[in-house]
C-alpha cells in the first residue's frame, strides 16, 4: 500500500516536471512565432517607400492616398489607343509603337483584390502599372502589402499650384496692334513677341492639331473659348465628363484653367487671340481646389495617359511640385509625374510645362523631365521675370528650355462670359509656347516630337549660349518652321539609331548639349561634382562653404543639394530604427518575464512535492 502511494507521488512529480518542460517549449514556440512575425512584417515593409514610412512617423494615417504598384500584367491589348494616337506614335517609334508592358491595362483581377480590402479607388496608370487608393486604416495598408501581386506602396504626393497674380485689364493707350487681318486687342504684345502674328498671316492657326490642357477647371461659356473646338473633356477629380462648374465645386474652380486656355486658343476679334485658336482641345480637370494642396499627382498621371491615348499632339500644364521633393530629386527620373512625361515624350507627345515660380531657389517637377519643353517667364521688355524659376536640374541639364511672356498677360476671366483681365506667372507663359508648338506641328506634320522640340530650341534667340534663367531664349515660330535638319545623322556625342542615342552627360536631339559641371552653377562648394551649401536654399546659392572636409559634412546647418546627407530623412530613419528597436526590446522583455514566471511555478511544484513526501520513510520509493 505504501509503495502504491509512492507511485502516485512519482507520477505526480513526473507530470509537474513534464509540465515545466511543456511551459519551456511554449516559450520557445512563442519566441519562434515572434521572430517569424517580425521577419514577415519587415519583409512586407520592404514594399513601403521611405515616404510612406515617414507618414507613419509624422502623423496618424487618417485618409491617406497611396499608390499600389503591381508586379505584372494579366491582360494585353491596345484597345484604348485611337487611330490618331497610333499615327502620332509611329512618327516616333515606327511600327513598334505598342509596348505590352506599359500600354496594356492594369490587371482587373489585381485591382479587385485590392479594392476588396475596403479601400476607395482613385486613379489607374497603365504606364506605371499601378492604381491609387484612399486608405484610412493602417491594418488595411499592411494587408495590401501582403498581396503577392503587389510590388510596392508609395504616397500620392500633392502640392500647391505655383503662385500667380491676377489683375483687372486696363486698355493700354498707344499700344499698336499687329498690322494684320486679325485684331488681337489686348493679346497683341504677347503674340507678336513670338512672331505668332506672322505665322497667322501664313495660315498657321493650329488647325488639325490636338492639345490637351491639364488644369483646375474651365469656363466653357466664355465668348473667347469656342466649345466646338473641344473634342472631349474629363474631370478626374469627380470622375465624370464635365470640367466646368458643378454644384458641389468651390467658386474658383474655373479661374486658372480658363486663363490658361485663353492664352493657348482664345479667339474673339478685337479682344484676344491665342497662337492656336483653331486647334482642337482635350480638357482635363486634375486639380481639386477644395483641398489645401489641390494638385494631386495621380490625377495628373491618369490625365496624361488619357490625352495621349486620345491622340493629343501637345500637352500644356501649369503646375509644379516641390513640397515633397528636394533639389536632388529634380533629376528627370524620380517624381512619377516626371516619369510619365518621359514616356509621353517617347510616344510622340510634345509636353510644355511651366518651370515654376520659385525664382532663384530651383525649378519644380515635372519640368525636370527629359525631352519636354519647360517654360520660364519674361516681361514685355524681354527681361526675365524675378519669380521665374532658375535651373539647372540636379543632374546638370539646362532648365528652362525657353521663355515667353508671363508678366501682365492678357487673359479671359471666369468671372463672366465677356470678362477679361491680366495675369502673371509661368502658368501663362507655358500656354503661349504650347500654342506655338501647335503651329510648328501644323506646318510640319511629318516631324516627330523630338524634331519639333529641337527646331524650337535651335532657333530661339539665345540658342548660341543657353542660360539657366531663360534656356535657349525666346522662341521664334517663323525660324522654327524654317529649320532644316541634317539629312544624315551627325551625333558627335552618341550613336545613330532613330535619331541620336546620347552618351552619358549629353542630351538633346543631336546630343550636342552637355550637362553642366557643378562649378558652373553652385555658389557653395563642389566635391565630386556635387554641390554643398551651408544652408539649404534650392540650388545652394546662399554660399558659405563649411569649414570641414566637404565630402563628410557634419555641421548642424550643412546640407547637400546633390545628396541628402544630413537632413530630415536621416532623422526619420533613426526614429524608425528606435521604434523598431523599442518594439523588439518590449517583446523580449515580456518573453523573459513569462519564462521566469514559468520557472518559478515549476520550482514551487517541486518544493511542494518534497514537502508532501516524507523522504525518511523507507517505504516510500521514488
Amino acid at each position: 500500500e505504501s509503495r502504491g502511494l509512492g507511485d502516485v507521488y512519482k507520477r505526480q512529480y513526473q507530470r509537474r516536471v513534464r509540465g515545466f518542460s511543456n511551459e519551456t517549449s511554449r516559450m520557445k514556440f512563442l519566441l519562434l512565432c515572434t521572430f517569424i512575425l517580425l521577419t514577415c512584417c519587415f519583409d512586407e515593409e520592404e514594399k513601403f517607400s521611405s515616404r510612406l514610412k515617414q507618414q507613419f512617423v509624422e502623423r496618424s494615417i487618417g485618409d491617406l492616398n497611396v499608390w499600389v504598384f503591381f508586379k505584372s500584367k494579366t491582360e494585353y491589348n491596345a484597345e484604348h489607343l485611337t487611330e490618331k494616337s497610333i499615327t502620332r506614335r509611329k512618327k516616333n517609334l515606327g511600327e513598334n509603337y505598342f509596348h505590352a508592358e506599359t500600354d496594356s491595362p492594369v490587371s482587373s483581377t489585381f485591382v479587385k483584390r485590392v479594392l476588396d480590402l475596403g479601400v476607395k479607388h482613385r486613379a489607374s496608370s497603365r504606364w506605371l502599372n499601378a492604381i491609387s487608393v484612399t486608405v484610412n486604416d493602417s491594418e488595411i495598408l499592411f494587408s495590401i502589402s501582403k498581396l503577392d501581386c503587389v510590388s510596392k506602396l508609395d504616397v500620392v504626393t500633392s502640392a500647391k499650384k505655383t503662385t500667380y497674380t491676377v489683375g483687372p485689364y486696363t486698355p493700354l493707350s498707344g499700344v499698336r496692334n499687329a498690322p494684320l487681318e486679325l485684331n488681337y486687342g489686348g493679346s497683341g504684345p504677347q503674340i507678336t513677341q513670338l512672331r505668332v502674328d506672322e505665322a497667322h498671316r501664313l495660315g498657321l492657326t493650329g488647325k488639325n492639331v490636338t492639345i490637351i490642357i491639364l488644369d483646375s477647371g474651365f469656363y466653357k461659356e466664355h465668348e473667347a473659348l469656342p466649345r466646338e473646338n473641344v473634342l472631349a473633356e474629363r474631370d478626374f477629380v469627380n470622375d465624370d465628363d464635365d470640367t466646368g462648374y458643378q454644384p458641389d465645386d468651390p467658386s474658383n474652380i474655373m479661374n486658372h484653367g480658363t486663363m490658361a486656355w485663353s492664352n493657348i486658343g482664345g479667339r474673339f476679334p478685337g479682344k484676344i487671340y491665342g497662337p492656336a485658336f483653331e486647334a482642337s482641345f482635350l480638357l482635363a480637370r486634375t486639380e481639386d481646389t477644395r483641398s489645401e494642396k489641390p494638385v494631386e499627382e495621380d490625377f495628373f498621371v491618369e490625365a496624361v495617359e488619357w490625352g495621349e491615348a486620345h491622340g493629343a499632339d501637345v500637352l500644356s500644364a501649369s503646375l509644379g511640385y516641390d513640397a515633397w521633393y528636394q533639389w536632388k530629386d529634380f533629376n528627370g527620373n524620380t517624381a512619377y509625374t516626371t516619369r510619365i512625361l518621359n514616356i509621353a515624350a517617347s510616344n510622340g507627345l510634345v509636353a510644355v510645362i511651366s518651370v515654376g515660380n520659385e525664382g532663384e531657389r530651383h525649378i519644380t517637377t515635372p519640368s525636370d523631365a527629359y525631352n519636354i519643353i519647360s517654360v520660364g517667364a519674361v516681361t514685355g521688355e524681354r527681361n526675365v521675370a524675378s519669380f521665374s524659376s532658375r535651373g539647372p536640374t540636379s543632374d546638370g541639364r539646362i532648365k528652362p528650355e525657353v521663355c515667353a511672356r508671363g508678366y501682365d498677360n492678357f487673359v479671359a476671366s471666369a468671372s463672366g462670359p465677356s470678362n477679361y483681365g491680366t495675369a502673371s506667372g509661368t502658368s501663362f507663359s507655358a500656354p503661349l509656347v504650347a500654342g506655338l508648338v501647335a503651329l510648328v506641328i501644323q506646318a510640319h506634320p511629318e516631324w516627330n516630337a523630338y524634331q519639333v522640340r529641337e527646331a524650337i530650341l535651335k532657333t530661339a534667340d539665345n540658342a548660341s549660349s543657353p542660360s539657366l534663367t531663360c534656356g535657349w531664349g525666346l522662341p521664334d515660330v517663323i525660324k522654327a518652321i524654317q529649320f532644316v535638319f541634317n539629312e544624315t545623322c551627325s551625333c558627335t556625342n552618341g550613336s545613330c539609331l532613330r535619331g541620336c542615342a546620347c552618351l552619358p552627360g549629353f542630351y538633346n536631339f543631336y546630343c550636342d548639349a552637355a550637362t553642366l559641371p557643378c562649378a558652373s552653377y553652385c555658389r557653395g562648394c563642389c566635391s565630386q561634382d556635387l554641390c554643398y551649401c551651408q544652408t539649404y536654399s534650392g540650388r545652394c546659392q546662399d554660399g558659405g562653404c563649411p569649414s570641414i572636409p566637404i565630402d563628410t559634412p557634419t555641421t548642424a546647418n550643412c546640407t547637400t543639394c546633390g545628396v541628402n546627407s544630413s537632413s530630415s530623412s536621416s532623422r526619420i530613419l533613426l526614429l524608425v530604427l528606435l521604434i523598431v528597436g523599442g518594439f523588439l526590446f518590449v517583446t523580449l522583455f515580456i518573453t523573459v518575464i513569462l519564462v521566469r514566471r514559468s520557472k518559478k511555478t515549476a520550482i514551487k511544484s517541486q518544493v511542494q512535492i518534497h514537502t508532501d513526501i516524507d523522504l525518511s520513510d523507507e517505504s516510500v520509493s521514488l
